[in-house]
């Protein structure tokens, strides 16, 4: 629903989504803003493979609470300061984070 919006108004956005990936892409491309969306089936952190712990819920799956979850699933991870990179992307105008409590780790506070 985000990523949509944001494809709305942004000329470009990257959208992050390890566990719902297909859903992110389909949502993407049946609202008409493929050609301004780069999604990629990672989650945010410093590079590695890690647990995401599924929940029953899709919008609280979770790096960090493994309380209640359904499964845990490997997913690889990137940090959001080396995706411009890689992507080759000069600038970068706004950043909207949801990681279930993991936004330390992400932002590196």
């Amino acid at each position: 629903m985000y990523t949509i919006k944001a494809a709305r108004k942004a000329s470009k956005v990257i959208a992050l989504e390890p566990e719902n990936y297909k859903f992110l892409v389909k949502n993407v491309v049946m609202n008409g803003v493929a050609d301004k969306v780069i999604a990629l089936p990672v989650a945010a952190d410093r590079y590695s493979y890690v647990d995401l712990y599924v929940k029953e819920f899709s919008g609280v799956h979770s790096l960090e609470d493994s309380k209640v979850c359904v499964e845990k699933v490997k997913v690889m991870t990137m940090g959001i300061d080396t995706l411009p990179k890689v992507l080759k992307i000069d600038r970068v105008d706004i950043v909207k984070i949801d990681v279930e409590g993991h936004e330390n780790k992400v932002i590196k506070v």
